[in-house]
């Protein structure tokens, strides 16, 4: 059975090995070296500013989501399935509690993002409404190319 709760003390290592990872996925994708803007875990955040969520499948952790807020805007910065947990709907309900939070504290927008060519978390989002609306591209200055 598949759920969605908030981040518990308990649950560090678990995310910490998720975060791992999505790091080594992260930074086999261009683009995938640039920092993902994330702090410290957020256990629990009475402003409403930050929430971060656990997906489940029965008593394991397979999967991560972070969120921050500004003003009328959400932003995840952080959706991340187990690959071997993939396709069973954990990663869809995260982003339904996120989008859920979001709308709690008063959000009218969320955005997300996915990594250059990396076409499946793309598809995932638009295949839940979300659009793309904004490309960053970037030059790293410390070169010379």
């Amino acid at each position: 059975m598949v759920g969605v709760r908030p981040i518990q003390a308990s649950d560090e290592s678990a995310v910490a090995a998720l975060r791992s990872i999505a790091a080594d996925e992260r930074r086999a994708k261009r683009g995938g070296t640039q920092p993902n803007g994330l702090g410290e875990t957020v256990i629990d955040d009475a402003a409403g500013e930050r929430a971060e969520f656990v997906g489940t499948i029965g008593d394991a952790i397979v999967g991560v989501a972070s969120l921050r807020r500004s003003g009328a805007r959400a932003t995840m910065d952080e959706l991340f399935t187990h690959p071997g947990a993939r396709g069973v709907g954990v990663g869809a309900a995260m982003l339904t509690e996120s989008i859920d939070w979001a709308r709690r504290h008063g959000c009218t927008d969320l955005d997300s993002f996915a990594l250059p060519g990396d076409r499946s978390t793309k598809n995932f989002f638009e295949s839940h409404a979300m659009k793309s609306r904004l490309l960053v591209v970037h030059c790293d200055l410390r070169t010379n190319d």
